[in-house]
């Protein structure tokens, strides 16, 4: 979120620069992101939000996919686990998963 509102904030600060300095080319003050909901959804990340522009959408995406392939307990690489929830975790935390079920069969 930080890289976000950074983009956001710069903006701003580059408008109000081209507005004070008699630019006639103003570059436009990307809209504030406004979060809808965050959210693990099969194994991955989803971020629903209002506002931003072509580079907020980037980081999302990035965003969406490095999450898809990071271990949910230790952020370890990990890969979609099927199994009841779908989940992404590294070997070792599906080990210990497969272990559990074992235990309530």
């Amino acid at each position: 979120m930080s890289n976000i509102q950074h983009h956001i904030d710069w903006s701003v600060k580059n408008n109000l620069w081209d507005l004070e300095n008699g630019k006639e080319d103003v570059r436009q003050i990307i809209p504030q992101v406004v979060v809808a909901q965050i959210k693990e959804k099969f194994g991955g990340l989803r971020f629903y939000y209002d506002g931003g522009d072509d580079e907020i959408s980037g980081m999302v995406r990035m965003a969406e996919v490095w999450a898809s392939h990071t271990c949910d307990q230790c952020g370890d690489l990990g890969e979609r686990r099927q199994g009841g929830w779908i989940r992404t975790l590294c070997d070792t935390h599906e080990n210990e998963r497969q272990l559990q079920m074992k235990n309530y069969d």
